[in-house]
């Protein structure tokens, strides 16, 4: 059981590293990190990636052109590529947000084959950087801030390309969820740091 993390990317250099080390000091080491560059990323972002190229679970992709639309376009097609064992849970984030470090460990430990999805709290930007009570709909939650099980990840996809689109797939990865009779688990600690 792995946390299959989907990172979005484009521009961000210093808060895509932050990224990258809050995952490389996680006290769980359970996680792969692929991460989709909108685009052919520059020089300084092939740099930077090629600074953990000892790391063995951290990839970097790209589209062939800039999609831009929130990074949705590229979520779906690591989604729709992705290949991973069913017990792994999957991750959408941006590259300019932050995990605690106990983050991993807490999700995982959360999970089993009964649980499909685990949420915690976020502590928001769009909210003066205050705690933000995370709930599986559209305007609800932020895609960083819960895992869903790989085959409903996959069942399910990344469907929509509008600003809420990461709440609309928590709605319908829950409800993909419940009709499977699997677990919903809420974490009220706000593990998630969005920018």
């Amino acid at each position: 059981m792995r946390i299959q993390v989907i990172t979005v990317a484009y521009n961000r250099l210093i808060p895509l590293r932050i990224l990258c080390d809050c995952f490389m000091v996680q006290t769980d080491s359970r996680w792969n990190l692929s991460i989709i560059y909108d685009g052919l990323p520059p020089n300084e972002i092939i740099d930077l990636i090629g600074e953990y190229e000892q790391e063995p679970r951290i990839h970097l992709y790209h589209s062939e052109s800039r999609n831009g639309n929130f990074g949705h376009p590229n979520r779906r097609m690591m989604l729709n590529n992705l290949e991973a064992d069913k017990d792994d849970y999957i991750l959408m984030t941006n590259d300019d947000n932050y995990y605690v470090p106990k983050y991993v460990e807490y999700m995982l430990n959360a999970c089993s084959r009964s649980i499909g999805i685990v949420s915690c709290n976020t502590i928001h930007s769009h909210f003066d950087y205050d705690v933000h009570y995370s709930r599986l709909f559209e305007g609800g939650i932020d895609m960083g801030a819960f895992i869903v099980k790989y085959p409903i990840a996959k069942l399910v996809g990344f469907n929509h390309d509008h600003f809420s689109a990461d709440g609309l797939y928590a709605q319908e990865c829950a409800t993909m969820a419940r009709t499977q009779n699997l677990e919903i688990v809420h974490l009220t600690k706000p593990l998630f740091v969005h920018n």
